[in-house]
């Protein structure tokens, strides 16, 4: 389903992307190769999805462009200083493509019930890709020394539905 704040130029250029998406993904047991090849796949314009990205001062932003019970296809606006809470995707499977901007992934590793410690951490850059599976704890951020704002552009499934939180020892 489109969202409705999504103005009618993006939804036309989505369109057919979103129609061989569902298509690709119906019947499968969805693997994050799959999801990144589909990513691939889409060549909007940089200027066009960051032109419809919305940020907030108060936290990360996101921008949903389609949802169905196969996937979801989102925008994430980042300003400097601005990171998730470390988490994992309660058995959903995605890649996130670093569309402007930079910013930093870090991985942990579970040590108890609701704790992780640090395993690795990596720059992105745009036209990097992140993937994430179906186990995968992890912080996105983009940081303050950077000065400039990030966008990203995240495909999952199944959709996210309510996602597990972490406490760093």
């Amino acid at each position: 389903m489109w969202s409705r704040d999504i103005p009618n130029q993006l939804i036309h250029k989505l369109y057919i992307y979103v129609d061989s998406l569902e298509i690709e993904l119906s019947g499968l047991e969805t693997t994050t190769g799959q999801l990144q090849e589909i990513l691939d796949k889409l060549t909007l314009p940089e200027k066009l999805l960051v032109s419809h990205c919305r940020f907030d001062q108060a936290n990360y932003c996101k921008t949903s462009l389609w949802k169905s019970d196969l996937c979801e296809l989102f925008l994430v606006g980042w300003l400097p200083g601005q990171q998730t809470v470390i988490h994992d995707h309660n058995g959903s499977v995605g890649v996130v493509l670093a569309i402007k901007g930079g910013g930093v992934e870090i991985r942990y590793e579970r040590i108890g019930v609701s704790s992780v410690r640090e395993s690795e951490r990596r720059d992105v850059h745009p036209g990097w890709s992140i993937t994430v599976d179906s186990d995968t704890i992890h912080r996105l951020a983009c940081p303050d020394q950077n000065g400039k704002r990030m966008v990203t552009l995240h495909l999952y499934a199944p959709p996210l539905g309510i996602i597990n939180t972490y406490y760093s020892c």
